[in-house]
C-alpha cells in the first residue's frame, strides 16, 4: 500500500486546547505519525470519526485503492463519520498532526465530533503522500 496516494494512519487525541470561543486545536499523535509526509501549506486530511459510544471508527478496507468507494458501500448508519481538515502543522519530533477545528454551538463540527474532544479518542486519517 505505499505506492497509493492516499494511507491510512491510526492516531489518537493527545491533547486539545480552546484556541478562541469558537476555535478548538487538537493535537493527533500516534506510532502511524512517523509515516505521514506533509505536502505543504494548505494540506488537507480525512478523518474518519467514531460515532457516538464507539471507541474506533468503522472503516473501509484499507487494501482497497478505491478506499472512497469502499467507504461509501458502508452502511451510512454504522461507517465511520469522515471529515475533511486542512491540516495546521505536521511536527517531526515528537510525530503530531495539528488541526484547528471551528466549534459551532454546543458541539464542534456537528454530529459525532469525536476527533476534537479531549482524551484517548482513536481516530484514523486517511492521507497522502507517505513516506517510504
Amino acid at each position: 500500500m505505499t505506492d497509493a496516494p492516499f494511507q491510512f494512519f491510526i492516531v489518537e487525541v493527545l491533547r486539545t486546547e480552546r484556541v478562541t470561543p469558537s476555535m478548538a486545536r487538537v493535537v493527533l499523535g500516534g506510532p502511524d505519525m512517523a509515516r505521514m509526509a506533509t505536502a505543504g501549506r494548505d494540506q488537507r486530511v480525512k478523518l474518519f470519526l467514531p460515532r457516538p459510544g464507539e471507541r474506533q471508527p468503522v472503516m473501509p478496507d484499507p487494501a482497497r485503492a478505491d478506499w472512497y468507494d469502499a467507504w461509501r458501500e458502508l452502511d451510512p448508519d454504522v461507517r465511520g463519520i469522515m471529515r475533511t481538515y486542512t491540516v495546521r502543522e505536521l511536527r517531526r519530533d515528537p510525530h503530531e498532526l495539528v488541526i484547528d477545528f471551528a466549534l459551532h454551538g454546543t458541539e464542534s463540527n456537528g454530529e459525532g465530533s469525536g476527533g476534537s474532544r479531549g482524551g484517548g479518542t482513536a481516530v484514523n486519517t486517511a492521507s497522502g503522500p507517505a513516506t517510504s
